[in-house]
């Protein structure tokens, strides 16, 4: 069976016209917001590593802990406005700005003393040491 639709244009043209619009303030208004960032993590035979992406972010807007065996990397990506921008009109704005937080539990065999971070071309890398954990004899009791 054929079905024919017959829109009216004043139906139509509300359609464009709030299409129009909601294309014009999604390439206008800046994304603000929390975010997440992407995270890869390897390990190797002496530590764990994570690589945070977060380009853009200053990396004295980035605040890295470690406490109870919860590792957590929070920081704020600021939306950068040049001088005279007073005076100019934004078309269209798609990079991601606000804060962000992940946060990762630790192993019980790490290191909280010894972690290291490095920022580097938009990735902040994490290193978590491990612990050392001595092999211990348990005695056997006969009953």
């Amino acid at each position: 069976m054929v079905y024919r639709t017959t829109l009216s244009p004043i139906g139509s043209l509300r359609r464009e016209l709030d299409r129009f619009f909601d294309d014009a303030v999604a390439r206008v208004a800046p994304i603000t917001a929390s975010w997440t960032p992407a995270v890869d993590i390897r390990e190797t035979k002496d530590a764990w590593e994570f690589a945070v992406e977060i380009p853009g972010v200053d990396p004295a807007q980035v605040e890295v802990t470690a406490e109870a065996r919860v590792l957590k990397i929070r920081g704020q990506k600021e939306i950068v406005r040049k001088e005279g921008d007073e005076d100019a009109r934004w078309l269209s704005t798609e990079r991601i700005s606000g804060a962000f937080e992940r946060s990762f539990r630790l192993p019980a065999q790490v290191r909280e003393d010894a972690i290291e971070a490095r920022y580097a071309h938009g990735v902040l890398t994490v290193t978590v040491p491990k612990a050392e954990v001595p092999a211990r004899k348990i005695e056997v009791r006969t009953v």
